[in-house]
């Protein structure tokens, strides 16, 4: 199989799991947020969209090279000193 390339236009299937009834893989890991597929996907901008309606942003992780969606909010409170919930 060959390696699943983050920028790419392809879909991470090692980090997938299992698709579902109607044999759909999901966007995103559910437990970490990371996204499965490139963002060159034929189909990234339907999953940006819909995590920008969840309030939810997509960010790379410098260490790891992958994208993950986030809270907006969580993210700010988490990250900038002195902002109040």
């Amino acid at each position: 199989m060959k390696k699943f390339n983050p920028k790419g236009t392809g879909y991470d299937y090692k980090n997938a799991g299992k698709p579902d009834k109607s044999g759909h893989y999901g966007s995103l890991d559910p437990s970490t947020g990371m996204v499965l597929k490139g963002m060159k996907h034929k189909t990234i901008g339907k999953t940006i969209k819909s995590e920008i309606k969840r309030g939810n942003i997509i960010i790379q992780n410098v260490n790891d090279g992958r994208f993950y969606s986030k809270n907006l909010v969580n993210l700010l409170q988490k990250n900038i000193k002195g902002v109040k919930k």
